[in-house]
């Protein structure tokens, strides 16, 4: 996904995010927290990416300006719960 990111934000960064937030779950399984910190850290930057421009556009992927189109995925619950972490 890192190669769909545009600097205002968008679809890319919510994927990252959830991607990101399931790693740092899977990190914390295997008992590895400073693994989890790290990308629990990255699912929250790129969270607050996301909520810069909190589109579901496949236009707002890098390279993908003329495709029509909403992305659809059920990171929804790790989004808010990544907002309220900030948040706090």
């Amino acid at each position: 996904y890192e190669l769909f990111l545009r600097e205002e934000g968008g679809y890319a960064d919510r994927a990252c995010a959830g991607k990101a937030y399931i790693i740092s779950d899977l990190y914390m399984q295997i008992d590895k927290p400073e693994e989890a910190a790290r990308w629990y850290e990255k699912a929250k930057k790129h969270a607050a990416l996301y909520r810069r421009n909190p589109s579901m556009l496949i236009s707002s992927l890098r390279y993908c300006n003329n495709l029509e189109g909403r992305m659809i995925d059920n990171y929804s619950d790790i989004l808010e719960e990544l907002n309220r972490s900030t948040e706090s």
